[in-house]
């Protein structure tokens, strides 16, 4: 049952589902919250507001709300959600632990897309259960700490865009699906998708995916095939799921129509076709390519806000911006009491304060001992993010603080 009650009378284990206010002027990640504490609503009151729809089915009634301590105990018909939370808890390790296999799945994705491109090149068929077992392996790491993956796919590197791009945008729609709340079951296939989504550049000529300045009207029309080229790749696999194909099939169409290779327009493009354009987008404007320097992530967001929902789908959107936070892991911020941090973990609760590593002091003009901060917890108005930065502006090598503890 939906109902709308005040903020002053909600309780933790009430599920709110929905703020009654516009984007961004909420506390939260998503526009649906179960209240795990006390600080959660004290975080919706600090926003100012007042009144809010909750959901009786998928957690308490304001009647019926008990402390956190007895929560648990007294679910009753919500079992399901408190047996969610119990597992999800469960399976999280900390970020320093996690880096580790992370390290491990990435080295292993860059060796499988190597070996599928020289495969599909010398007229092999791809190896499917190898890229299902490295899916899984993804997904589950995103499970026990997504920043982890996150963190590896915010390191760049030019020279490897080819294989760093297959495989950042499959970590990036796991993570995408997480949010959204999807099975496992469709996770897995979307991230296959992502994984295999660039897979027609294959039968594009090397000179011409590396070419430095802009392509003529003739070679970009051959570029523009590459979608129609990989559905043409996985065709011959029999049985392979209609969602992995319209990852690939779709991940260039746009919502007015002005997309390739079939002009599809509005929700004639799959869901997951959808998904695909934002996050491919997303991490190909935040990496150096042969012909362009990297856009920061927030330049990025702020860019795909503006064109939706013309171009991307704006609800889709902002559940993207969510997974991945408007300050991303690796994103250079500057907070007004003076320092340069990086991101180091999503934020928890609020979009706004995440987790940083201050790095640089501005005032003294010279690096600092890294001091990692939760901008989240207890830091009030002392460190606030001003703004994005620019690593090459101040001559800042971010890898060195994202993959150190």
């Amino acid at each position: 049952m939906i109902k709308k009650v005040e903020v002053n009378k909600l309780r933790p284990g009430v599920f709110i589902h929905d703020f009654g206010e516009g984007w961004f002027n909420h506390p939260f990640l998503t526009n649906q919250k179960l209240l795990r504490s006390t600080s959660d609503i004290e975080r919706i009151k600090e926003y100012g507001i007042n009144e809010v729809f909750i959901d009786t089915k998928r957690g308490l009634d304001i009647t019926d709300s008990l402390d956190l301590k007895d929560w648990k105990k007294s679910f009753g018909d919500n079992e399901a959600v408190v047996k969610k939370i119990t597992l999800e808890d469960s399976k999280w390790v900390p970020l320093e632990k996690e880096m580790v296999r992370a390290k491990e799945v990435k080295t292993k994705a860059r060796s499988f897309v190597e070996q599928m491109n020289t495969s599909i090149k010398m007229g092999k068929k791809i190896e499917f259960e190898q890229a299902t077992e490295l899916v899984d392996e993804m997904v589950d790491s995103l499970a026990r700490n997504q920043d982890a993956l996150l963190t590896l796919t915010s390191i760049k590197n030019k020279d490897e865009y080819t294989f760093n791009h297959s495989i950042n945008v499959a970590v990036l729609m796991a993570s995408f699906c997480r949010v959204r709340e999807m099975d496992e079951d469709q996770t897995r296939r979307l991230t296959t998708g992502a994984l295999f989504h660039d897979l027609g550049k294959v039968l594009i000529p090397d000179e011409l995916i590396l070419k430095p300045g802009r392509y003529t009207d003739e070679e970009y029309e051959m570029m523009k095939q590459h979608p129609r080229f990989g559905r043409e790749i996985l065709s011959d696999m029999k049985d392979l799921d209609p969602e992995i194909i319209n990852v690939v099939y779709e991940h260039h169409e746009r919502m007015d129509g002005n997309g390739y290779p079939r002009q599809l327009k509005g929700h004639e493009i799959s869901l997951e076709g959808r998904m695909a354009s934002i996050v491919d987008v997303y991490d190909a404007l935040t990496s150096d390519r042969p012909y362009k320097t990297a856009d920061t992530a927030t330049e990025v967001l702020k860019y795909l806000f503006k064109s939706a929902p013309d171009v991307f789908d704006l609800e889709l959107l902002q559940q993207f911006i969510s997974s991945v936070g408007i300050y991303p892991v690796g994103a250079l911020v500057r907070l007004n009491s003076g320092f340069l941090a990086v991101v180091v973990e999503t934020a928890k609760n609020d979009l706004k304060r995440p987790v940083v590593k201050m790095i640089y002091d501005i005032k003294k003009d010279r690096p600092i001992i890294p001091r990692k901060l939760d901008l989240g917890e207890g830091v009030g108005s002392l460190h606030q993010i001003i703004k994005s930065e620019s690593p090459q502006k101040w001559g800042i090598n971010l890898q060195e603080y994202l993959t150190i503890s």
